[in-house]
């Protein structure tokens, strides 16, 4: 992996993958411009068990929980956007 100068990645893709809110269909009104900057790239799942934790759902992650469908999305070259996509859940 190659690094700029200031330690930032260069070149390389980051992915997220969203089961709830963060579908742009779902998102939160404050949110959806941020959401509206990440580009689709498909259908994805991850294995695990999901919660109802009220406005927005909790999952946790293991090889033997049911399957949690979802949409893969590449983030843009903007650190900005993880950011401010986890001040709102809370990260």
């Amino acid at each position: 992996m190659s690094k700029t100068e200031n330690g930032a990645d260069s070149g390389r893709k980051h992915y997220l993958f969203s089961y709830g809110t963060l579908l742009p269909r779902l998102a939160p009104a404050e949110i959806r411009p941020t959401v509206q900057r990440l580009r689709r790239v498909g259908k994805g799942f991850v294995r695990g068990q999901l919660f109802d934790l009220g406005e927005c759902p909790g999952a946790v992650l293991g090889r033997s929980g049911s399957p949690i469908a979802g949409q893969v999305f590449e983030l843009p070259d903007d650190p900005e956007v993880l950011h401010r996509l986890g001040r709102v859940r809370g990260i």
